[in-house]
């Protein structure tokens, strides 16, 4: 399944698809989304916001910088729109001027999230950024197409997609699958 997920994923634009999954995805995981994917509106580096907690059961306010495709050395610094201008305006201008006075104390976590893969040319940048913001109290992580497959097939695909009527009907043919005499039709 989440071969299928992460060949879905390669397929999505950056906007209106992938910053659309988001959201959806972030809420199943019991994150509260702050702000929403825009064009045309400055966002200060940061694509969504949303306050959740992390693994170690931390809440956190969380600030996702949306990709799309494989990321590499021309993705970090060359356009307006790369990565690294992204992170740097993160910490420039929206952690200063955007955030709510009830997040202000909370941990920060960036995560730089593609429908891709992280290219190993870009890998060094990746982690001599991190290493310089651990310095100022912020993570970052990346969420690579993988990571982002795990998490939709872990959080997104359940039985609960379905309406009442038929979860009851995937459960019976669950449970009758393997009857010689039972017809799966």
């Amino acid at each position: 399944m989440r071969i299928i997920l992460r060949e879905y994923l390669g397929m999505l634009r950056e906007s209106g698809e992938f910053d659309a999954l988001l959201p959806d995805l972030l809420r199943e995981m019991q994150f509260v989304p702050l702000s929403a994917p825009q064009q045309g509106v400055r966002q200060a580096g940061v694509d969504l916001a949303a306050v959740g907690n992390d693994a170690d059961g931390r809440r956190s306010l969380w600030l996702f910088v949306l990709k799309r495709g494989d990321l590499g050395r021309k993705d970090w610094d060359t356009l307006p729109q790369s990565i690294h201008p992204s992170l740097n305006e993160i910490q420039d201008v929206y952690l200063r001027n955007n955030v709510a006075p009830e997040h202000k104390d909370l941990p920060v976590r960036i995560v730089v999230a593609t429908t891709g893969d992280f290219k190993q040319e870009i890998q060094q940048n990746l982690v001599g950024y991190a290493d310089r913001i651990k310095r100022d109290g912020l993570d970052l992580e990346t969420w690579n197409g993988d990571r982002v497959a795990e998490l939709m097939e872990q959080y997104l695909l359940t039985e609960n997609v379905l309406p009442g009527s038929a979860r009851c009907q995937l459960r019976r043919a669950l449970a009758l699958v393997g009857e010689p005499e039972y017809d799966l039709q």
